[in-house]
């Protein structure tokens, strides 16, 4: 082959080579350009942006209120006025018994008025139920006077307090014998604590009855 024909086939195969670059070149900017648009999209409405916060989701309605739970049971948590026994009434087989009056004695001493007196304790109030009492039965019998039992408040019970109860005993001394329908004035003395409330009385006219229980 002649150099002349050498040259030619050479620049044919140098600008077939030249037009396929060419072509690849335009098909790869082509198939970039959806490429570039679709990362350079902005992001969709569901998709959250960079830097800006999710909203908080709705806090929840608070819970309708309840009821307030009950205060567990103390000293003075019901607080019943002594004078609220006044008044009060009941009776046994043997003996109807009205309370006339009920209070805290005020120096803490009971007497007679002729010279007998007791003291309640240090710390101690004296409860005083003066009572009204009325033999019911068919027969003689006495107000033995023992083992009346009062109920504060806190929950705690008290003994009456028998040598208050006599020192303060001005017209019938617990024990005397009443006839059938016999009426007297006497009481039943309760040494308690200071500030202590009482809510409950029994009171015990004679030794094998069923106590009265008085409650305001």
């Amino acid at each position: 082959m002649k150099n002349w024909q050498i040259a030619l086939v050479a620049a044919g195969g140098a600008l077939f080579t030249l037009l396929i670059s060419g072509v690849l070149a335009v098909a790869t900017a082509l198939y970039a350009v959806p490429v570039l648009q679709a990362a350079g999209e902005p992001a969709s409405e569901s998709e959250s942006s960079p830097g800006e916060s999710e909203e908080p989701p709705p806090s929840a309605q608070p819970a309708e209120p309840g009821e307030d739970p009950a205060e567990p049971a103390g000293p003075g948590a019901a607080d019943v006025d002594i004078a609220d026994f006044g008044g009060l009434s009941g009776a046994d087989e043997v003996f109807e018994v009205r309370v006339n009056d009920a209070y805290i004695d005020d120096d803490g001493t009971v007497t007679d008025g002729a010279g007998f007196s007791e003291t309640a304790p240090e710390g101690m109030d004296y409860a005083v139920f003066n009572l009204h009492i009325t033999n019911i039965s068919a027969e003689p019998a006495a107000w033995d006077g023992f083992d009346h039992l009062a109920t504060g408040a806190s929950g705690d019970t008290y003994a009456n307090d028998t040598d208050a109860e006599f020192a303060a005993a001005d017209d019938y001394f617990p024990s005397e014998t009443l006839n059938p329908g016999e009426s007297v004035e006497t009481d039943a003395i309760f040494a308690i604590p200071s500030g202590e409330s009482l809510t409950e009385v029994e009171l015990n006219s004679t030794y094998g009855v069923t106590p009265v229980t008085l409650v305001p």
